[in-house]
């Protein structure tokens, strides 16, 4: 009864997405029948999707160019209640913990990530594309990096974010105009702010390296493509749909490391080739234990 109340609920979200990114299922399969000495199969649908590239737009791919650029993250407005760690893979494979539950997606903002995807492609607004799901931000970067063996570094500057780079300049801009903010002013500043740093949903670094909060896409930019205005048609586009846009990082065809940092601190530091050696190792690794 557990297993198939599991997939109960796990079916029911899937229509409820269905419903709201107006895409029909068509036909479904399932067997309950899956256990081992091991224990019961996690309750893991898989959804096949078929769809049409509009127009003559080519899709956007996966992985970094072999160039440099900039990264780019796409998001909505919403606070995780579980900081994106419960039921990840990061407590599973790092703590031995299943426990916990996914954060619940806004679906309208997940249509509207989806719609504003398909004009980036189509308008040609950058060059590639990857959701963060499985494994966190950590885990989406090193799988963009590995294909073509691009480096990237990756800065999580919460703190600075909205307060030097953001809150400072314009207090700074008010008081020049004879305009002293109040405490009340200061902290509607702070606050209004703070829904478009990519990183105040948690203070623990391992919620922004491994986090699996819904509703977020990496987009690369080579530093052509920032030079034409792509940045200010994708800050358009963000704003129409309802969006946050914010740049936290580079990535370099020359550096063959993949860093994140913040001020004054590393954070994780790994090679293209280890994490490429780690990555398509895993399966067979996997099976020679089994």
């Amino acid at each position: 009864p557990e297993v198939f109340y599991q997939f109960r609920e796990a079916v029911r979200g899937m229509a409820d997405a269905s419903e709201a990114l107006r895409i029909p299922v068509l036909s479904g399969n399932v067997s309950f029948y899956n256990e081992t000495e091991r224990g019961e199969v996690l309750p893991t649908p898989v959804v096949g999707v078929v769809g049409i590239q509009r127009g003559s737009a080519t899709p956007l791919p996966s992985a970094f160019p072999k160039s440099r650029g900039y990264i780019y993250l796409l998001s909505g407005h919403w606070y995780p209640r579980q900081q994106g760690l419960g039921a990840s893979e990061y407590l599973r494979i790092v703590h031995g913990i299943e426990n916990g539950q996914p954060d619940q997606p806004d679906l309208k903002s997940e249509a509207a990530l989806i719609e504003s995807l398909v004009q980036i492609s189509e308008e040609g607004l950058a060059a590639c594309a990857h959701d963060i799901s499985e494994g966190g931000l950590a885990v989406a970067i090193a799988e963009m990096c590995i294909p073509n063996g691009v480096g990237c570094h990756i800065l999580l500057d919460s703190e600075e974010h909205y307060v030097k780079h953001i809150l400072g300049p314009v207090l700074e801009n008010m008081i020049q105009k004879g305009n002293a903010p109040s405490e009340a002013i200061y902290h509607s500043l702070l606050d209004e702010e703070r829904q478009h740093d990519p990183w105040a949903f948690s203070e623990r670094v391992d919620a922004h390296l491994f986090g699996e909060t819904p509703g977020r896409v990496l987009l690369g930019l080579p530093s052509e493509l920032c030079a034409s205005g792509a940045v200010d048609r994708l800050l358009e586009i963000a704003a129409e749909k309802g969006l946050s846009l914010n740049c936290i990082g580079s990535f370099d065809m020359a550096q063959r490391v993949i860093q994140f940092i913040r001020p004054g601190e590393s954070l994780l530091k790994i090679s293209v080739e280890e994490a490429r050696d780690a990555y398509e190792s895993a399966l067979p690794s996997l099976m020679e234990t089994r």
